[in-house]
């Protein structure tokens, strides 16, 4: 049963969303990259080096395997011009 389960939770798939459209991390805004996705012992971060308002909206981290999925989001606001 433990290696069942350990298998179970090793094979999560994990994406980032803005507004339900999927983040890349190739995403470029005059000539900055505009998130950085990292991943170390099982936790993933998301940093985003310079704001701008197009990056203003709801971003979501989703991990999925085969029991199903999790979902945690946060609304990110952006001031300033």
């Amino acid at each position: 049963m433990e290696r069942i389960l350990r298998n179970i939770f090793r094979t999560w798939k994990i994406h980032w969303t803005l507004n339900d459209s999927p983040i890349t991390g190739q995403e470029y805004f005059r000539g900055h990259v505009q998130y950085v996705m990292g991943s170390r012992g099982g936790c993933h971060t998301l940093q985003l080096p310079t704001t701008t308002k197009l990056q203003a909206g709801r971003i979501s981290i989703v991990a999925e395997n085969n029991v199903g999925k999790a979902v945690s989001a946060a609304n990110l606001t952006i001031f300033g011009k």
